[in-house]
């Protein structure tokens, strides 16, 4: 199975971890009753609340594709509460994807890097590869 991990992390903007939570929340629930087939979606804050962390796990890269589509309407307000430093993809997004990643960074700032596989062990799939 072809899985494809998304990982970011952001900076909180001082004062502003409040804002950042519900709006995270707001669009954890865009993602649940949107047509996400995200295998896994999270948001995480750091125990001192200064930096959040985004995580989803996806079987193919359609699906992180789709769900680049459903969320890209709702990032605007994120500018005034966060800084995006990284997004870190592991596995093997396609050209149109890896595009989309580089739209939100131009958003919200921060850098896009794809982390090919080179070996694995798919418990999940409950085979190695």
């Amino acid at each position: 199975m072809p899985l494809i991990l998304y990982v970011d992390r952001s900076m909180i903007r001082p004062g502003q971890a409040v804002a950042l939570e519900s709006a995270a929340q707001s669009l954890a629930q865009t993602v649940r009753a949107g047509p996400s087939r995200a295998l896994w979606y999270a948001i995480h804050f750091s125990e001192d609340r200064s930096t959040m962390t985004v995580t989803h796990l996806h079987a193919d890269s359609d699906s992180l594709e789709d769900l680049m589509d459903l969320i890209a309407p709702k990032l605007v307000p994120f500018r005034a509460l966060l800084e995006l430093e990284a997004i870190d993809v592991y596995g093997e997004p396609a050209a149109s994807v890896i595009e989309k990643l580089m739209q939100k960074t131009r958003l919200l700032g921060g850098t896009v890097r794809v982390h090919g596989r080179v070996a694995d062990v798919a418990a999940i799939a409950g085979e190695a590869e």
